[in-house]
């Protein structure tokens, strides 16, 4: 839901605040959330996000919403 009024076109600004409001969400609000039955620990959960922060070849989680589009612009300049 923060991320709803981005657009390609949104200050880097808003983008930066709805990517603190994201993780500001996923480290306080996801305690509730269960990735196992019997996995009660939060920072099991907030793990979870970071792992599949790092998956590869592509993020499946990103804290930025512009974030996989300046990755292409980077990789695309190094090759």
């Amino acid at each position: 839901m923060v991320c709803e009024n981005i657009t390609d076109e949104s200050a880097d600004e808003a983008c930066i605040q709805a990517g603190r409001e994201l993780y500001k969400w996923a480290e306080q609000s996801t305690g509730q959330l269960r990735i196992r039955e019997c996995v009660a620990e939060p920072y099991v959960v907030r793990g979870t996000f970071h792992i599949l922060a790092n998956d590869s070849p592509r993020p499946r989680v990103h804290w930025h919403p512009h974030f996989l589009q300046r990755l292409a612009k980077i990789l695309e300049a190094a090759a």
